[in-house]
């Protein structure tokens, strides 16, 4: 049975959240200066987790250091699923299984390539 409630998602600059008790993933608050709480947990993280996760290939990534929390998101939301499903890809073409796809302009279903799979895994985490 549906409660009938919608939950909306949207960063905390968009509806103006400026409490530091309502900030949970923003990295900066209305202002604009960055909150530093997050700044030590994405050096921990820049310091164990590889360059493919973090998207942070130079060990002094200033673009990514000025803004911690939206490299975490990155990180979270992104950079993690995209891996993932390239995985899921890999096993799925190693054991011997075509994806199929139908883009839905009546020519039915394509077979699409390991190297287009493989292009667009690569074009998104780099």
């Amino acid at each position: 049975m549906c409660s009938g409630r919608a939950f909306v998602l949207l960063p905390a600059r968009t509806i103006g959240i400026t409490t530091k008790r309502d900030v949970r993933l923003q990295s900066s608050d209305s202002s604009g200066d960055e909150i530093p709480e997050l700044a030590p947990a994405w050096a921990t993280i820049k310091k164990y987790v590889p360059p493919i996760v973090t998207g942070s290939w130079d060990a002094n990534d200033a673009e990514r250091d000025k803004r911690p929390g939206e490299a975490i998101y990155n990180m979270v939301f992104i950079r993690i699923p995209v891996i993932a499903a390239g995985i899921w890809f890999a096993q799925f073409y190693a054991t011997g299984h075509h994806f199929v796809m139908d883009f839905g302009f009546g020519s039915g279903p394509v077979e699409i390539s390991p190297l287009v799979a493989a292009g667009i895994v690569a074009f998104m985490l780099l």
